[in-house]
């Protein structure tokens, strides 16, 4: 199972009656390798990116809402 963390930290500030300063930070962590993958190799298709880990190699997701998606869908996650 995938291990998922989130951390919030949130200011805020009433500078003057008509004015608020707020202030938030925030970090998403999760833990898991993807287990499925198109295996393509981006420099070979002419992306300037070869991306960073041999385990989730493939293209990149591209959806333009109520038009179309390419690349690899959404993968899968498998903790390890």
């Amino acid at each position: 199972m995938p291990r998922l963390r989130t951390s919030i930290v949130s200011d805020t500030w009433t500078v003057a009656p008509t004015i608020i300063n707020v202030a938030r930070f925030g970090v998403n962590r999760i833990k898991a390798k993807p287990t499925v993958t198109s295996g393509l190799d981006l420099t070979s298709l002419g992306f300037q990116y070869a991306g960073t880990s041999q385990v989730a190699a493939g293209l990149p997701n591209i959806t333009v809402s109520g038009f179309f998606t390419a690349g690899d869908a959404q993968q899968p996650l498998l903790t390890g």
